[in-house]
């Protein structure tokens, strides 16, 4: 299944001759094509593995940009795939100055486990900003790190976070 994500990903963002890609180029793959994708990097990460059994609550977050939001379709996913565990889309609005949350939103996220979501992780500063305002701001802590690509060759050492699972890497 990696094989063929990553196949997936190159043919629909890659050009010939082209070896890297912008973050906007994510925008031009069709809106199927991507919901496809995101479905099959979290089944591959529970095929490698994903650990989250001992939870009864997790929360999904996509981190948001002012684009699109696909928390809710990675809810239902991990829904289908374990009907025990009580999984809700959360919303981190990042900015330059760090993260916010919507204020009614504190008590509801406050002391929660999470699995964060990101289109393409190069430095991986966003889900270690992530990661610090959950941990300072709400006694909260990431789980499990899920992306479509990894630019920077990120380990779930170097993000600080239990687990992570790239679609694909490139260099």
């Amino acid at each position: 299944m990696r094989s063929d994500i990553e196949s997936t990903i190159r043919q629909l963002l890659f050009k010939e001759n082209q070896k890297s890609i912008a973050r906007e180029e994510i925008f031009l793959i069709n809106s199927r094509s991507l919901v496809s994708l995101t479905r099959n990097i979290v089944f591959q990460a529970v095929i490698s593995g994903l650990a989250i059994k001992q939870y009864s609550e997790l929360g999904i977050i996509v981190p948001e940009r002012g684009g699109v939001s696909f928390s809710e379709i990675l809810t239902d996913c991990f829904k289908e795939l374990n009907q025990r565990i009580n999984f809700f889309p959360a919303k981190i609005f990042l900015s330059e100055n760090g993260c916010n949350i919507e204020e009614n939103c504190f008590s509801l996220y406050y002391g929660k486990s999470f699995i964060v979501f990101d289109d393409i992780v190069n430095t991986g500063e966003t889900i270690r900003k992530i990661n610090k305002f959950l941990n300072e701001k709400l006694s909260s802590q990431i789980v499990a790190v899920l992306c479509l690509i990894d630019k920077g060759g990120q380990s779930a050492e170097t993000l600080d976070v239990l687990q992570y699972f790239p679609g694909t890497r490139i260099k």
